[in-house]
């Protein structure tokens, strides 16, 4: 992951959400955020390769990938 961990509480309660591909509508509405604070919390993990994204027409969902995996799992 980069310089500065881009994984805080907030961005992992994000990671976390993302069992299924989803919007950055969704995401808003589902953690009481705007919009551009999504898409700035998800530019930064996708940065960080922990997202991946795919365009369905007009809509762009994103999903975790297997390094997020690390990230949002409990230590042991």
């Amino acid at each position: 992951m980069g310089a500065g961990r881009p994984v805080g509480a907030r961005r992992a309660a994000i990671l976390r959400d993302l069992d299924e591909p989803r919007s950055t509508t969704e995401l808003g509405r589902r953690h009481g955020l705007s919009k551009s604070t999504v898409s700035h919390h998800l530019a930064v993990l996708f940065s960080a390769g922990l997202l991946v994204r795919v365009r369905q027409g007009k809509t762009v969902r994103y999903s975790r990938n297997q390094d997020s995996e690390r990230v949002i799992s409990p230590r042991r």
